[in-house]
């Protein structure tokens, strides 16, 4: 599992917004929490070329993440969790091994990666071959 940073402005906590799906084009939505604060920032992750799976799980299978291995690129010789961060990749995850077993073909791009988006409450996986756009807003109407 490893710590995905697209943008400084993320803060350690994220809050679920919305998810929107208009085909093909995912979009996922939080509010940006930084210093325990709810700031009047919204961060968009946008799948134009759809997605080829996405789950959200409960409490229990949250608490599953802190006993993987983490890799960060800005310590990549420590492993372990060692900070409160909303945003981790997977390749290789049961996710997608589930998503593989049912038949389903690793869709269009080579390579699949496993989203894995955490707030507050949730857990939300997306499978993806594509890497979504990031973007930051000062409205949720922005977006």
């Amino acid at each position: 599992m490893h710590y995905w940073r697209p943008s400084e402005e993320i803060g350690e906590v994220l809050e679920f917004e919305k998810l929107e799906y208009i085909f093909p084009k995912v979009k996922i939505i939080y509010q940006i929490i930084k210093d325990k604060k709810l700031l009047d920032k919204y961060v968009c992750f946008t799948f134009n070329e759809g997605v080829l799976s996405l789950r959200f799980s409960d409490e229990c299978h949250r608490s599953e993440i802190n006993n993987l291995k983490y890799v960060d690129s800005r310590n990549p010789g420590q492993y372990g969790r060692k900070e409160l961060w909303p945003l981790y990749t997977m390749e290789n995850s049961e996710f997608e091994k589930w998503y593989l077993s049912k038949g389903a073909g690793p869709g269009f791009g080579a390579e699949i990666t496993d989203y894995v988006f955490v707030d507050s409450v949730n857990l939300l996986e997306v499978l993806s071959n594509y890497e979504p756009i990031v973007t930051i807003h000062h409205s949720v109407n922005d977006i």
